[in-house]
């Protein structure tokens, strides 16, 4: 199945029941699937059956669709008509204030181009056989532009799924160095156990022992990272996981970077370590760059 990008891009043209098309099918990233079409009279009446099709073959993003459509004999499909009530209004208001200083004199081309002066006829209705044969040709059309943009959408969604790879291993490379300072800093951290165990008898001449205990293991709590560092290991294999699948997978793949970047955040709050402390900073950056592609993935 492969994992597929939210954009991408891909044409369908054809020739049918006396007019010429183009399909152009562009999507971009959404949080679901979106569709814009623009259909053009008489195609506007296939617009119900065209959005169940896309939803059928998408998931995700917002993918705009666009028909042109003509005549293939090169007659005007549509027949300018331009309202003169309108015209006639505008031209005796800017008569009135010919005069006026500072205003200068309009034009008709201006007028002209004013919202509302020209207009379209809609074209004659297209008889049941006509109608017929071209929504055929449409449909067959639509999804060959599918096709092609399912396919542009996976290109890029391999070249990501390559670049998220790469991240995770950078991830796992620094797991594995914040699991080896943790390590280290093991005699360090028993150090400052023995520390506060001092400090709090000190405090209290007759210290209950399992005051004593609780307050032992808070401190080794707090200063232990090693589960966010195992955390961290399993979302990783998560994440290839996801990435070897493929399919709509980017919404899992968003909810695991945010994991992922929970965990490193705790790593960060836990160092006690030159050592660890640049290890969670690296895993914090490397896991915005993955969730920033996740983002992309449909």
């Amino acid at each position: 199945m492969g994992v597929r990008s939210m954009t991408g891009f891909a044409r369908a043209n054809g020739e049918a029941a006396g007019f010429l098309f183009s399909i152009e099918l562009k999507s971009v990233n959404a949080r679901g699937l979106e569709l814009r079409l623009q259909l053009p009279h008489p195609a506007d009446a296939f617009e119900s059956a065209w959005r169940r099709r896309l939803k059928q073959r998408l998931t995700r993003g917002t993918v705009h669709v666009r028909l042109d459509l003509k005549r293939a004999n090169g007659s005007a499909d549509e027949e300018t008509i331009v309202d003169h009530d309108r015209l006639d209004l505008l031209c005796r208001i800017a008569e009135r204030y010919a005069d006026r200083t500072g205003v200068a004199p309009a034009r008709l081309d201006v007028l002209m181009a004013l919202p509302g002066i020209l207009g379209s006829a809609e074209p004659a209705g297209l008889d049941d056989v006509t109608r017929d044969a071209l929504g055929n040709a449409l449909t067959e059309a639509l999804d060959a532009a599918i096709d092609g943009l399912i396919e542009a959408r996976r290109r890029e969604g391999s070249a990501l799924a390559e670049v998220m790879a790469e991240l995770l291993d950078e991830m796992k490379e620094w797991s594995e160095r914040a699991a080896d300072a943790a390590e280290a800093a093991v005699p360090a951290l028993k150090k400052r156990i023995e520390e506060r165990a001092s400090e709090l008898l000190e405090q209290v001449e007759a210290l209950d022992p399992g005051r004593l205990e609780q307050e032992m293991a808070l401190l080794a709590v707090k200063q232990d990272v090693r589960e966010e560092i195992e955390r961290l290991r399993v979302h990783v294999a998560a994440a290839r996981a996801l990435l070897a699948e493929g399919g709509a997978i980017g919404r899992k793949l968003d909810f695991l970077a945010q994991e992922m970047n929970r965990e490193a955040n705790t790593l960060c709050a836990k160092a006690q370590d030159r050592r660890l402390t640049e290890a969670g900073l690296a895993l914090k950056a490397a896991i915005d760059r993955f969730r920033e592609q996740a983002q992309n993935i449909e």
